[in-house]
């Protein structure tokens, strides 16, 4: 996944992760995401959005045969 994330997506995912960011009932927000990286919360809302969107694409191209109708 690594090759296929930037480094600054990897690193925005990771955060969220670990802080509990994607947790049904979420234990962090995008603003402490930001502030334990020392980014904005717009940075990392793009950095997180962009690797989701790859992430996902990896996941849904390879089952075409399930499409939404």
């Amino acid at each position: 996944m690594g090759s296929f994330l930037s480094r600054s997506e990897l690193r925005a995912l990771k955060a969220a992760y670990d802080l509990g960011f994607f947790d049904e009932s979420r234990k962090s927000t995008l603003s402490k995401v930001a502030d334990a990286l020392g980014l904005s919360p717009t940075t990392v809302n793009y950095e997180i959005r962009r690797g989701i969107n790859k992430l996902s694409s990896i996941l849904l191209r390879d089952n075409q045969s399930n499409k939404v109708k």
